[in-house]
C-alpha cells in the first residue's frame, strides 16, 4: 500500500542520518482521505497526552515519600492513562507503566474505603431499627402462614363437604375462591367443584309467602299452587309463580297442616287444632269434621282418590273425600306421633315420625323396621317416581332414602325447619318451612329441581369416547367420535342425526376461514364438510390423520400418526417442499401461536414450537405420559390434556403451578369457548364444560344468596364468601342476577 502511494506521488521518502522518513507530498491528502485525518488526530492526542504523562511521572518521582499519593493521576487524567494503557501497552514504558497503575491502585482503595464508611453508616441506622423490622417481618411471615392454613382449611372442608354437606361445601368453595382466583391453575378446578356444590344444592327459584311459617302445598290440576301457613291463611300462585288474588283466612286459627286439590276449585284443608273442611270456589262447604288425631300434623290423597292423614295420636286414617267419613280404623304407627306421610307410585305409603323414623307400610300394613333419619322429627315426606322418598327435618335438612334405609343424598334446605314437601307435575319439588331469620314476614317457598342432569355432570357424547371438537361461527358445537360419526350440539343438547364419516376413528376437526367443517382420522384422509356433505377429500399419507388445525392465513396444518407435520391449502393442495418430522411420534395436536409460531404436542409427552418448518428452543417436558390436546386461550395461556386425563395450564412456555386430575379418561380434545369456558372431549365419552371462576363466583353467590340467614354468621368462611359476593359487580349484562339485588324481593323464575 505504502509504494502504491509513493509512486502516486501522494507520499514522498527521504533518507536522513540513516533513518528513513515519509512525508505527505499533497495536503489535499489529508482533506480528501478522512481515515487519514482521523489517525493523525488520534496520534496527535495520545503524542500530546503522553507528554504530559511523562511529565506528571517525573512530578511524581520527584515529590517527597509523603506526598507521592497525592502526585499520583486521578479523574480525567487518570481514565484516559487507563484506557490508552489497554489500547497500547507497548508504548508504554515499563516507568510509565509503573506509574499508572498504582494511581488505579490508589483511586480502587479509596473507592474501597468509601464503600466501607458508607456500610458503617448504613449499619448503625440498620441496627437501630434491627429489632422492629425484624418483629414486623416476622408478624407478616405468620400472618401469611396462618392466611395460606386457613386458605386450605377453606378448600379441604369444600371438597370433602361436597356430598355430606353441598351449604357447607359452597360456603368454603367461595371462601377458598375469594383467595385463589388470581390464580388459574387453582381457580379452574375449583371453579370445577363449586359448581357442583351450587348443583347439588339443586335451589331452583324461591317465592316469598308472607305466611310467617308455610306449613303445607298442594297443587290443583291446572298447575296452581296453594300454600297454607301458620297464621291460618291460604295463599294462591298460577303454574308462573306468581301470586294470585288475596288469601283466605280459614278457621284453622292454629295453622293450616294440610291442603289435597280434588280438582281445580274443591280442595280439604286440615288444621293444627285436629279438624277438616271442605272447599269450593274459594267458600268453606259444611261444618268442618274432627278427626279424632288430636292434632293434626299431615293430610293427602291416596292413589285411589281417598285421603289419608296422621296426627299426634300415632295414627294414620283414611277417610271418603266426598261425605267425609272414615274408610275403616286407624292404622296405629308406632311411631308415637305422626307428622308426615307420602304416597309412593307402587302404592306403598311411608310415614314420618316426631321419633326421627321413616316407616314404610304396604296395602295399609306396616313393612320392615323403622328406618333412623337422624333429622330430629320428620316433619315432611314426598314421593318421587322411582318409589323413593325425599324427607324434611326438624333440623332443616332434606334427604333421600330408598325403601332398604339407603342415603341416597343429604342436602341443606335453607329452611330452620322443613315443614312440607310437594314434587310438581313438571317434575320440580318445592319445599315450606321457618326461616331462623326472615325480614318482613318473608318465608319462602323454594324450588328444586332434584331429578334433572346437573350441568356439573358431563354430558354423555354418545360416541364410546369423543375424540374431537370443534365450535363452529354460530356457537354450535361439532364433536367426532372413535365410531367415526359427527355429532352436531347446540345448547348443549344432540341436534339431529349423526353424520358418518368412513374415517374409522375421528380425532381431528376444524373449521376453515370460509365456515366450511374439516375432519381427520384414522384413514389417513381429510375431508371438507358443507351441510353435512363431504365437498373435498383428500389423502394425507401420514399414516392416520391425528390432529388439524386452521391457520391465520387460512391454509391448513395436519399432524399424523408418523410423527410428520404437513401444510395444506384450503382445497387440500399440499403447499411446501416436504414434510416436517417432529420426532413426537404421533401428533396429536398442533395450534398456532398469536406470534403465527406452532407448537405441536405428541405421543412422546412433549412440547415443540416451529417456525417455517424449523425447531425453535428446547423441546418442553410436561406431565403427560402422551399430551393429546393443546389449546392456546385467548390471554396467551396454554392448556394441555394428556392421555391419563391430566390437564396442565401453561404461560409464557412455562406450567402454571400443578396439574390436575379430571377423571374423564384421555382428554382427546380441549377448546376454549367464545365466552371463555374450557370445554373437553374425553375418553370415557363425554363432554365437559369447565365453568370460569367468574360464572362460578356469580353462580355460588346467587346460591348463597338463597340460604341467607341459615348460616354461623361468626364462621370465618362465611364471613370471606359474603365479603366476596358483597363486592361482585351489579350483574346487568349477566344472565344470572345478583342475588344481593333481588334477595327475598323478587321470585325467581325457576328454570323448565
Amino acid at each position: 500500500m505504502l509504494k502504491g502511494l509513493v509512486e502516486a506521488r501522494l507520499l514522498s521518502v527521504e533518507q536522513r542520518d540513516q533513518v528513513r522518513w515519509v512525508e505527505v507530498a499533497h495536503e489535499a491528502l489529508l482533506r480528501k482521505w478522512p481515515l487519514l485525518r482521523g489517525w493523525l488526530d488520534e496520534a496527535r492526542e495520545y503524542l500530546v497526552g503522553s507528554q504530559q504523562l511523562e511529565t506528571e511521572l517525573a512530578q511524581w518521582r520527584q515529590a517527597p515519600e509523603s506526598d507521592k499519593e497525592t502526585a499520583l493521576l486521578s479523574g480525567l487524567k487518570l481514565s484516559r492513562a487507563q484506557a490508552w494503557l489497554e489500547e497500547r501497552p507497548q508504548q508504554f514504558g515499563s516507568d510509565l507503566q509503573a506509574f499508572v497503575r498504582a494511581s488505579m491502585a490508589h483511586r480502587d482503595r479509596a473507592a474501597t474505603q468509601r464503600r466501607r464508611q458508607r456500610r458503617l453508616v448504613l449499619a448503625g441506622l440498620v441496627g437501630l431499627s434491627a429489632a422492629a423490622t425484624a418483629a414486623w417481618g416476622w408478624a407478616q411471615w405468620s400472618n401469611l402462614r396462618a392466611y395460606e392454613a386457613q386458605t386450605r382449611q377453606f378448600q379441604s372442608i369444600h371438597l370433602s363437604m361436597l356430598d355430606l354437606d353441598p351449604l357447607q361445601s359452597l360456603v368454603h368453595g367461595l371462601a377458598a375462591m375469594a383467595r385463589l382466583q388470581g390464580n388459574p391453575s387453582e381457580a379452574l378446578p375449583l371453579a370445577v367443584s363449586l359448581d357442583q356444590a351450587v348443583e347439588r344444592n339443586r335451589l331452583r327459584g324461591m317465592l316469598a309467602s308472607h305466611q310467617n311459617e308455610v306449613w303445607s302445598l298442594a297443587e290443583t290440576p291446572d298447575g296452581r299452587l296453594i300454600s297454607g301457613g301458620r297464621d291460618g291463611s291460604l295463599r294462591f300462585w298460577n303454574a308462573k309463580g306468581q301470586p294470585q288474588g288475596p288469601p283466605i283466612r280459614t278457621t284453622h286459627s292454629n295453622g293450616v297442616r294440610g291442603v289435597v286439590a280434588l280438582n281445580d276449585d274443591t280442595w280439604w284443608t286440615a288444621g293444627d287444632e285436629g279438624r277438616l273442611q271442605r272447599w269450593s270456589h274459594g267458600q268453606r262447604v259444611g261444618p268442618p269434621v274432627e278427626s279424632g288425631h288430636g292434632s293434626l300434623q299431615s293430610m293427602l290423597l291416596d292413589l285411589d282418590g281417598s285421603l289419608i292423614t296422621a296426627g299426634s295420636d300415632g295414627n294414620l286414617r283414611r277417610w271418603n273425600p266426598a261425605r267425609a267419613t272414615p274408610l275403616g280404623p286407624p292404622r296405629s304407627s308406632g311411631q308415637n306421633e305422626v307428622w308426615s306421610v307420602a304416597v309412593l307410585p307402587n302404592g306403598d305409603w311411608v310415614s314420618g315420625g316426631r321419633n326421627a323414623t321413616l316407616q314404610w307400610w304396604r296395602k295399609g300394613q306396616r313393612l320392615g323396621a323403622p328406618i333412623a333419619s337422624g333429622q330430629g322429627a320428620v316433619t315432611a315426606l314426598e314421593g318421587l317416581s322411582d318409589n323413593t322418598v325425599i324427607s324434611g327435618g326438624d333440623d332443616g335438612s332434606v334427604r333421600h332414602w330408598n325403601q332398604a334405609g339407603v342415603l341416597l343424598g343429604n342436602y341443606r334446605s335453607g329452611h330452620s325447619t322443613v315443614y312440607t314437601l310437594m314434587r310438581r307435575r313438571n317434575g320440580q319439588l318445592l319445599s315450606g318451612g321457618s326461616e331462623p331469620l326472615s325480614p318482613e314476614n318473608h318465608n319462602l317457598i323454594r324450588i328444586w329441581d332434584p331429578g334433572q342432569r346437573q350441568p356439573d355432570e358431563p354430558m354423555p357424547a354418545g360416541q364410546l369416547e369423543a375424540l374431537s371438537l370443534v365450535e363452529l361461527c354460530n356457537g354450535d358445537l361439532i364433536s367426532g367420535g372413535s365410531d367415526g360419526s359427527l355429532h352436531h350440539w347446540r345448547r348443549n343438547r344432540l341436534l339431529g342425526r349423526p353424520i358418518r364419516t368412513d374415517h374409522g376413528r375421528v380425532y381431528a376437526l376444524t373449521q376453515t376461514l370460509d365456515g366450511d367443517l374439516v375432519s381427520g382420522g384414522d384413514d389417513g384422509k381429510v375431508r371438507i364438510w358443507r351441510d353435512g356433505q363431504a365437498i373435498v377429500t383428500f389423502a394425507t399419507q401420514q399414516q392416520g390423520v391425528a390432529s388439524l388445525t386452521t391457520l391465520t392465513d387460512g391454509t391448513l396444518m395436519t399432524g399424523g400418526k408418523d410423527g410428520t407435520m404437513k401444510h395444506w391449502s384450503s382445497q387440500g393442495r399440499p403447499l411446501g417442499e416436504a414434510a416436517i418430522q417432529t420426532r413426537h411420534g404421533a401428533v396429536w395436536a398442533i395450534s398456532e401461536l398469536p406470534n403465527r409460531d406452532l407448537l405441536s404436542a405428541g405421543e412422546d409427552g412433549r412440547l415443540r414450537r416451529w417456525q417455517h418448518g424449523k425447531q425453535q428452543g428446547p423441546t418442553i417436558e410436561t406431565p403427560h405420559n402422551a399430551v393429546v390436546s393443546l389449546v392456546i386461550r385467548k390471554n396467551g395461556d396454554w392448556v394441555s390434556g394428556g392421555s391419563g386425563g391430566k390437564i396442565q395450564l401453561w404461560r409464557q412456555g412455562r406450567p402454571l403451578g400443578n396439574y390436575f386430575q379430571s377423571g374423564f379418561g384421555s382428554i382427546w380434545s380441549l377448546l376454549e369457548r367464545r365466552d371463555g369456558e374450557l370445554m373437553s372431549a374425553n375418553g370415557n365419552g363425554s363432554i365437559f364444560i369447565y365453568p370460569t371462576p367468574a360464572r362460578a363466583i356469580t353462580k355460588a353467590c346467587l346460591q348463597l344468596g338463597a340460604f341467607q340467614g341459615n348460616q354461623e354468621t361468626d364462621n370465618p368462611a362465611y364471613r370471606v364468601a359474603t365479603d366476596l359476593c358483597a363486592h361482585q359487580p351489579s350483574s346487568a349484562n349477566s344472565p344470572i342476577p345478583s342475588p344481593w339485588q333481588k334477595f327475598f324481593r323478587t321470585l325467581f323464575t325457576p328454570k323448565s
